[in-house]
Order: structure tokens, then sequence, then C-alpha cells
């Protein structure tokens, strides 16, 4: 299989290849535009890059001030997945303007723009709340997971309140999937 490796630079005045860089990771995501991808570093101080993938070029550097445990691009209005031009399109500079991203914890989950930097959403419980997250596609809705807690939450990005919890789970054996409860 072919691979293309990027060159990416990092703070450190190095340029390496994106799978040497993304070892050192917690996270990566790849924009809805595709045309950007997103990076937070496993250091304690959460370092989280947005670099160009045609360029390579940094757009924006910031610290998040813990060390994440993943990261996703959460979508915005502009963005419109039945648009089949939309997975391949250079973004616009106001698409870019208007771009976030989603870090998390176990405990806490945040939205930044990556214009500034600016953390535009702070959800931080005593609880483990976080070990996965996923972003509806309309970016309105948040869903996380527990892996200790076996609790699934659902955030809304607005109001930063948890709208729905429920626990999952697994399946006793010989149970079918299709049994309702």
């Amino acid at each position: 299989s072919m691979h293309t490796l990027l060159p990416i630079s990092y703070d450190y005045g190095l340029s390496v290849n994106a799978h040497v860089l993304i070892a050192k990771m917690n996270g990566v995501s790849v924009s809805h535009c595709g045309t950007f991808v997103a990076t937070i570093h496993s250091s304690d101080r959460g370092e989280c890059s947005v670099q160009s993938i045609n360029t390579g070029q940094v757009v924006k550097q910031w610290l998040i001030g813990y060390q994440a445990q993943g990261i996703l691009f959460s979508p915005h209005s502009r963005y419109d997945g039945n648009d089949s031009t939309a997975r391949r399109r250079e973004c616009s500079k106001s698409d870019v303007e208007d771009m976030r991203v989603l870090t998390h914890s176990d405990k806490c989950i945040n939205i930044w723009k990556v214009a500034n930097g600016e953390c535009v959403m702070n959800i931080q419980k005593q609880d483990k709340i976080a070990d996965k997250c996923i972003v509806s596609p309309n970016g309105d809705m948040v869903a996380s997971f527990s892996f200790t807690g076996k609790e699934c939450y659902v955030w809304d990005v607005q109001t930063e309140k948890c709208v729905a919890s429920f626990s999952v789970e697994p399946r006793k054996e010989g149970e079918s999937p299709f049994d309702i409860v």
C-alpha cells in the first residue's frame, strides 16, 4: 500500500514525518473540508496544533493547560455533509475563522476556536466523563463515554449542560442484541 508522509513542523524547529510525530500525540483529527489536521501533544501542557495538509504550515498552536486524551474537529454551520464537494475542497478564510476543535480528558471537555485559541465551551466534572467523545454532525451536541463507569453522557454545546446520561451494560452471553428490555 502507498502512504504519503506529511512533513509536519514542530516548535523545536524540526521537520519529521507524520507517523513519527503522531506516535507522540494523544490524538489527531482531519477537518471536515479535508484540508487541515489537528493534533494534541501528549505533554502535561496539552499543546494543540492545527496544520495545513497541503503545505504542512502551522495555522495555529496554543496550550490547553492539561494532558488531553483526544482531539476532534467540531463541525460548524458552513459545512454541509450532503455536499459531495465539501469532502476535499479548500476551506475558505471564513471557514478557518469559524473552525473549532474539541479536546477532552477523563474529567473535562473543551471546545476551542482555532483562529485565536479561545476556549468557548468548558465542561468539568469530578467523575470520569470523557474517555471518548464524538460531536454531532451539526456541532450542537457532544456525546462522551466513561470506561470505568460505563456511563454515556450527551452534552448541549451552547448551555454546557448534560441533557442525557445512561449506563451502557454489555449483553449477557446468549442474549440476542435485538431483545428489548
